[in-house]
């Protein structure tokens, strides 16, 4: 068959580029000053060569771009094999168990950067990913599950059989792992009551092998339900079916490598293998599109690709760069080695060169050995390598044990090699050679490595990746993460806790190539960056919304920067922050960098805002929204490269148009919400209607405490302007509601009912009115209320009824109200969940600043008491207390000492009357406060 046989099928979704480069370029670089980026050092020792690129004539032949290579070590720059398209090949995941957050950083991270290549830089990015469907790590697993759900099918009792099963397994485990490592010093059950108790020796055992928890954990599970199950059989006491599942379940770990080992050589159906791998696959690409990354261009599978892997196989050992020993194939790495090759097509001699990414681990032996799977060792001699020319020899193809799945090859029956899948299918989708080969740091050696060196035996090339992106390991609260230290996080485990988005911008504030501690400190910090734009936006959109109900504004086009006053403050600000971005991105996608100059840009913006609001909105022209409304939508575009969009990661593909209208469509995480600025009509009406009923109320108390006339006096016309306001307010909103007053006359009735009056509007309107009006409808059932209830209103209930609308009502239904200077609020639409938080954090803020005042206050009532104390001793009685002294004149104050009744020197006389003074005054302080609280229960 044809290597490039199955190119076309595996097609899932192509990303043709919808804006021509050039364009999006000069966009991007739009008034770009002076690109800052890190030297750029070459390493020497690697046989790396910088890619030749042919560029047309008239063609953009740069964007700057730099990334950081493994195969060098260094910031090199980035020069695709063809103008404008980028070819990449992305390991994919082995599929047999959970997906968890060290796929997250590393998926996230691939797809963060190949949305920066594709919608920033605009490269037509051909994304390429496996998924490795044939493993040893799917075979065992396989195999152990199905044993295991076989044993418990069949387990109608708790029977002596079982228990046996399970105490051989118990025994089996131990002798395999804490018996190796301690060896028969110490019996099963002293392991295990040392672990739960020594913490200090756990953790020794621990540091030593790092799966010793997980070994205990498993053991103490199996132990214990062993001793139960014994017990219950001994006794006769609900010897069931529940029960025998019970012990099952409990021994799980220790009984399922058990049976594997006595039994996995008797499994011989595929759709066993096949059943787990399409399970966890389907389970990965869930998850991958909760988290909003994107399906690759192309998906390819190892079990699709075994017949292209057989001949590629042939190939490679037809070169003299591997040999067949009993039906497996190894790849011969002393051969390939500086072998020379002087038949280029090139013309130009080179040398192979093997491990390329990471030399210095070419005699690691273990590292080598779990390239080769666990299936791989030799079951009598604990070794893989006893049938290999050579220890860093590697599988291509291996011959199929009982137990494992096979296919026909010129060998007879086997399956691929891990490393081997990867060159045959980047290689039927890509040719000869890729710009980007992505993956975790911890595939570089020796899977990488290996990956490299077979495919470019087989296509007698020098480099066959041009460019190696590794992404860095990622660590829990400064610990690897394994389940041995109960730290493992599964991704639906993380997205219990945080955000598609507060992951993805936790994976943005670092560096991609670089180790990422996942804290909770840090998530803190992601929330805080997440709530500056939510409220960065929705102060845009409010001011937006507001001048769109009076009046048509102009439409965003950040294509045409000349609608930018240059002469506005913002203006230098606003390109000085869009050409560090740039230059940001530029140096190795360096997001935290480039986060950094979108945060600081809406610092330097809500500066503005705050100190000219009343100007910006009163500005005829709207200059100063529209300059704003450019920032805005820019950031909001930038996020949007970066994944975190709503459409991005509720999976949802964008338009290829972008939506111009005058509304707010551009700004924030939506792109688009027709709903939202249609509602707001309505908000910014009832919020109009509060700031006339707030502006009323203080009016009315300005004047009173101005003239302080009779309660009467003042209330009466405060009254009687709520009840107009009311009246003003039901009509109004019938006007908006395009509802008939002849039909609705009595607004106690319309406001007061349980109906909102929204059944002939059209979703999803009527149901975003449905959700928030109630409590509008509330509160001027309250003004109206407070309004017929008494002559004698007082301004602060309707001011008290103002704040409660605004601080409790609204918040829960995402709607703030920003009281301005001016006393027209500020309408903003945000999620209840951020405001709710905010109320809560407010309110913490505030207890805990009350409790520090009762703490200073009860402190210096303390200082206070104290002070008083002192002064409890009279002046007289001060010195009389001591041994020291024979005699005192009239007042007490000492004049003769012991032993000898010697005369006190005038110096030493003179310092006793200053403290006799002192305590006079504290004395008379005390006498004075005990007189003023007799019955004080703090009285001294």
């Amino acid at each position: 068959m044809n290597l490039l046989g199955r190119a076309s099928l595996q097609l899932i979704t192509t990303n043709p580029l919808k804006t021509n480069r050039t364009n999006i370029l000069n966009q991007n670089r739009n008034t770009i000053r002076l690109i800052k980026t890190s030297s750029i050092t070459m390493n020497t020792t690697t046989n790396w060569r910088a890619p030749q690129q042919s560029q047309p004539s008239g063609a953009d032949v740069s964007s700057n771009l730099r990334v950081y290579n493994s195969l060098t070590k260094s910031k090199v720059p980035f020069i695709p094999k063809e103008p404008n398209k980028i070819t990449w090949y992305n390991c994919g995941p082995t599929v047999y168990d959970a997906s968890h957050m060290g796929h997250a950083r590393n998926y996230v991270t691939q797809d963060i950067l190949r949305r920066i290549a594709r919608d920033y830089f605009a490269y037509d990015v051909k994304f390429v990913m496996n998924v490795t469907d044939i493993d040893d790590k799917i075979i065992q697993r396989a195999r152990q599950q199905h044993l295991l759900e076989n044993l418990r099918s069949k387990a109608d009792l708790i029977t002596p059989e079982l228990t046996d099963q399970v105490r051989e397994s118990l025994e089996s485990y131990a002798n395999n792992t804490v018996k190796k490592l301690l060896g028969n010093e110490l019996s099963l059950e002293e392991v295990l009551q040392k672990a739960a108790s020594q913490l200090q020796w756990k953790a020794e055992m621990v540091a030593k092998e790092e799966k010793f928890g997980m070994w205990t954990e498993a053991l103490g599970s199996a132990h214990k339900a062993l001793g139960r199950a014994i017990c219950l059989s001994d006794m006769s006491i609900d010897n069931s079916r529940a029960e025998a599942e019970r012990l099952i379940d409990g021994a799980s770990e220790v009984l399922s490598k058990w049976l594997d080992q006595k039994y996995g050589s008797t499994i011989t159906d595929h759709a066993i293998f096949k059943k787990l791998a399409v399970y966890w696959e389907k389970s990965f690409f869930d998850d991958m599109a909760t988290l909003g990354v994107e399906p690759p261009s192309v998906l390819t599978r190892v079990s699709d690709y075994v017949e292209e892997i057989v001949e590629y196989v042939q190939k490679i050992v037809e070169r003299g760069f591997a040999y067949v020993h009993e039906g497996s194939v190894y790849f011969d790495v002393n051969a390939f080695d500086g072998a020379e090759v002087k038949d280029h097509p090139s013309q130009q001699a080179f040398s192979h060169c093997y491990a390329k990414l990471q030399p210095g681990s070419k005699a690691n032996k273990k590292l080598m050995e779990e390239g080769e799977g666990a299936l791989s060792v030799n079951p009598a001699s604990s070794t893989a390598t006893d049938v290999k020319r050579s220890p860093a020899d590697f599988a291509l193809w291996k011959k199929s044990k009982p137990g494992e799945p096979g296919w026909q090859s010129v060998w007879g029956m086997g399956r691929p090699g891990w490393h081997i899948e990867c060159s045959v299918m980047a290689s039927a989708i890509l040719g000869d050679g890729m710009d980007i080969h992505s993956g975790g740091v911890d595939l570089m050696f020796p899977h990488h490595d290996n990956e490299m060196a077979q495919s470019e035996a087989y296509h007698n090339c020098p480099q066959w990746v041009n460019y190696f992106l590794h992404t860095g390991h990622l660590h829990i609260e400064g610990l690897k993460m394994s389940k041995s230290l109960k730290n493992f996080i599964t991704i639906g485990d993380a997205l219990k806790q945080h955000s598609a988005r507060q992951l993805r911008l936790s994976f943005i504030a670092q560096r991609w190539d670089l180790g990422m501690d996942f804290a909770e400190s840090a998530m803190a910090e992601v929330r805080n960056q997440e709530s500056t734009f939510n409220n960065f936006f929705a102060v845009v959109k409010a001011l937006r919304y507001e001048r769109s109900t009076e009046q048509m504004i102009q439409a965003i086009d950040l294509d045409q920067s000349k609608s930018i006053a240059t002469s506005h403050p913002l203006h230098a600000m606003f390109e000085n922050a869009r050409s560090d971005f740039h230059a940001a991105l530029c140096d190795s996608f360096n997001t935290p960098e480039a986060m950094k100059q979108l945060l600081n840009l809406v610092t330097e913006t809500n500066k503005y805002i705050s100190a000219q609001i009343a100007s910006i909105r009163a500005e005829p022209d709207g200059q100063s929204l529209l300059v704003i409304s450019h920032i805005a939508a820019w950031i909001s575009k930038m996020l949007r490269v970066f994944g975190l969009d709503e459409q991005t990661l509720a999976g949802h593909p964008r338009s290829s148009t972008t939506n111009n209208r005058g509304g707010s469509d551009l700004i924030g995480w939506n792109v688009c919400d027709p709903a939202e600025s249609k509602a707001m009509e309505y908000w910014i009406q009832w919020s109009s209607f509060r700031d006339q009923a707030r502006k009323t109320a203080r009016e009315k108390m300005q004047k009173k405490a101005a003239s302080d006339p009779p309660a009467s006096s003042a209330a009466g016309p405060l009254t009687e302007a709520l009840k107009q306001l009311c009246q003003q307010q039901f009509r109004a909103h019938l006007l908006l509601l395009n509802l008939s007053a002849s039909e609705h006359s009595d607004p106690a009735t319309f406001f007061g009912g349980k109906q909102v009056h929204v059944d002939h509007l059209t979703e999803p309107l009527k149901s975003s009115l449905a959700g928030q009006l109630p409590i509008w409808y509330e509160f001027w059932t309250e003004l109206y209320r407070l309004a017929q209830a008494s002559s004698e209103l007082s301004p602060a209930q309707v001011l008290s009824a103002c704040d409660q609308l605004r601080d409790e009502k609204l918040i829960e239904v995402g709607v703030a109200l920003d009281d301005q200077d001016d006393g027209k609020a500020l309408v903003k639409l945000l999620p209840a969940s951020m405001l709710l938080q905010a109320r809560e954090e407010k309110q913490r803020l505030q207890g805990e600043k009350e409790q520090k005042l009762r703490e200073i206050k009860a402190e210096n009532e303390r200082k206070k008491v104290e002070k008083l104390m002192k002064g409890k001793t009279p002046p007289e009685e001060m010195f009389k207390g001591s041994t020291e002294f024979s005699r005192f004149d009239q007042n007490g104050v000492p004049t003769h000492a012991h032993p000898d009744d010697q005369e006190i020197s005038k110096s030493k006389r003179k310092k006793f009357l200053k403290e006799w003074d002192n305590q006079s005054r504290l004395h008379a302080d005390y006498l004075a406060w005990v007189a003023a609280n007799p019955h004080s229960s703090t009285q001294p």
